[in-house]
């Protein structure tokens, strides 16, 4: 799987946005829970806010970000 971060201009704003990417195999084993919040707490000082950008069939990573108070934006 993978972990990644992007931090983006918005309006006046710089907002950082978190990815995660977890193999069928290992979903549900609080592999993506662990990985975001440990990118959370080293890179979220530096933006302005979080959110999540999730595709609106993801109820996974919808969860996910709601677990971890992440506002979500639907794509």
């Amino acid at each position: 799987g993978f972990v990644g971060w992007q931090e983006r201009l918005k309006g006046s704003k710089n907002v950082g946005y978190y990815s995660v990417g977890v193999l069928p195999e290992h979903r549900g084993e609080g592999y993506a829970k662990e990985a975001v919040a440990k990118i959370l707490s080293t890179k979220s000082a530096g933006v302005d806010e979080v959110r999540a950008m999730i595709v609106h069939t993801n109820a996974a990573s919808r969860r996910l970000a709601e677990s971890l108070s992440v506002p979500v934006e639907i794509i």
